[in-house]
């Protein structure tokens, strides 16, 4: 009566892996197309000749409301191509902190966990500074790098002691990310976390 319905899907695909960024939208009514519940998702399956044999997904929690800004908010528009190691290559910046020679102007940013969203080289440098504060000794690694075109597409898995005076302080903590990342030529201008 009210379904999901899939508002636009990008993807890639190498011999052993498939990734697709999909955005999702619930309509009050279909007739009239009054849309108001939106999230987006990441998935990963992993191939064995023509066979999946696994799927990871990775997806937002929060609701927004669709406006005439959602077309900027849409899933990077991925297009095809070949792989680009040196893309791939360059995406370690992210984790390694020389965040002022990979990324690029513009630059945005957005946490399809939490729907927030960055604009700008120096608010994203300050946002991940932020973040090293609560994992001063955390470590990040790409555990898995794909590319198409200007698309890179990675799965990290990043671990460090929990700091700050707050609950939770000393504990160890795990955290898997997937990224889609844009590049125009060789700086970063666009950036998905989930």
């Amino acid at each position: 009566a009210n379904p999901w319905r899939v508002a636009a899907s990008r993807g890639t695909h190498t011999a052993s892996r498939i990734a697709v960024e999909i955005e999702l939208l619930r309509c009050q009514d279909a007739s009239n197309k009054s849309c108001s519940e939106r999230r987006s998702a990441l998935i990963f399956a992993s191939l064995e000749g023509n066979i999946i044999k696994d799927v990871l997904l990775f997806q937002n929690r929060t609701w927004q409301p669709n406006s005439k800004r959602d077309e900027a908010r849409r899933p990077v528009r991925w297009i095809g191509g070949r792989a680009n190691p040196n893309l791939e290559k360059a995406f370690g910046k992210v984790w390694s902190g020389e965040l002022e020679s990979l990324l690029g102007d513009p630059f945005h940013f957005t946490d399809k966990a939490t729907g927030r969203e960055i604009r700008g080289k120096a608010a994203f440098i300050a946002h991940r500074a932020r973040f090293a504060e609560f994992f001063p000794d955390g470590e990040c690694l790409p555990q898995e790098i794909h590319s198409a075109g200007d698309i890179v597409i990675a799965l990290s898995r990043c671990e460090g002691l929990f700091k700050r005076n707050v609950r939770g302080e000393g504990r160890k903590v795990t955290v898997h990310i997937a990224d889609v990342a844009r590049f125009h030529g060789s700086k970063l201008v666009e950036l998905h976390s989930y």
